[in-house]
């Protein structure tokens, strides 16, 4: 017999509901009774209400604590998501190939994984470049009886996700309520998060040359809203390096300046664009090298050894 607190309607601290989880006792048929002296509770006063429940069913599937489960018992999902907490560029090696001896069983568990890397780096901009180059170490993981991988659906979604982007972008209003607002300032932020792990999944060699132009022109078709310059500038901040070491493509890339200096001239952008813009120039010219130092993941021993001198 179990006591289980709940709140109650009246002026009382608390009902109590008795649960007899252990079935028939002493040859009754589960329904003794139990008055208030036997259960250690209030006064007079109080309500007092007395449930008995049949035996709890279990069953094979049920939940239980991450200490009471067997490694059998977690899903590929479970596992990787795991595996996605605890990755640092210290521990890297080991993960991923933890990572690797997983046998995924169908498309749709595959296509779970590749959901939970995009969802990361959409949220984790800092880790944006440890998600692409897991991808790239993960991207020949395949279902056995299908001719798909990892690497494929990565690609896939992203290109989705990309064109759901292009199709409806944030809308940018003074007019919003709060709530809107707060959902605007999220939903720009994403953007901007699956730009910079587009840009490293291109430094990884996932997705192709071609690809990358694709993206850099759908963006520079729409100037006229400026949320996709943003979105261009800190696309081409990430890649910028790997394309301008790549001799065919200078006549490209300074297209793509000559456009974005055009565009400063415009007395109608706003002011975070310009600077944005002129940053991404400054850039340009100074051999991608930037003005601040950019944050990235580190080893422990790297940041003691920064740090803790």
């Amino acid at each position: 017999m179990v006591l289980l607190p709940s709140l109650g309607r009246r002026r009382t601290t608390a009902c109590w509901l008795i649960a007899d989880v252990d079935g028939k006792r002493d040859g009754t048929d589960g329904t003794k009774d139990v008055n208030m002296e036997d259960s250690n509770i209030a006064d007079s006063g109080d309500a007092v209400v007395t449930i008995w429940l049949e035996n709890i069913i279990t069953t094979e599937k049920r939940w239980l604590p991450k200490h009471q489960r067997n490694d059998t018992q977690a899903t590929p999902k479970e596992k990787f998501l795991a595996v996605l907490n605890k990755i640092t560029p210290e521990r890297f090696d080991i993960l991923a190939n933890q990572v690797d001896r997983q046998e995924i069983g169908t498309k749709e568990c595959l296509r779970e994984i590749v959901d939970l890397i995009i969802g990361r780096a959409t949220s984790e901009s800092l880790y944006c470049s440890v998600y692409a180059q897991l991808c790239s170490r993960i991207g020949h993981i395949s279902v056995p009886s299908m001719a798909v991988n990892l690497r494929s659906l990565i690609i896939e979604r992203y290109q989705e996700m990309f064109h759901n982007l292009i199709k409806f972008p944030p809308i940018q209003s003074s007019r919003l309520i709060m709530s809107d607002k707060w959902c605007n300032v999220k939903a720009r932020k994403t953007a901007f998060n699956l730009m910079t792990f587009g840009g490293e999944l291109f430094n990884a060699k996932i997705i192709r040359l071609s690809m990358l132009h694709e993206f850099l022109m759908a963006l520079l078709a729409k100037q006229d809203n400026h949320f996709f310059i943003e979105c261009f500038c800190t696309l081409m901040t990430v890649v910028g390096t790997e394309v301008d070491s790549m001799p065919s493509e200078q006549l490209q890339l300074n297209a793509y300046f000559e456009t974005l200096n055009a565009i400063v001239t415009n007395n109608t952008l706003l002011p975070i664009v310009k600077f944005k813009i002129l940053d991404l120039i400054d850039l340009k010219k100074n051999n991608w090298i930037p003005r601040r130092k950019i944050q990235t993941p580190k080893k422990l021993s790297e940041f003691k050894r920064t740090n803790l001198r």
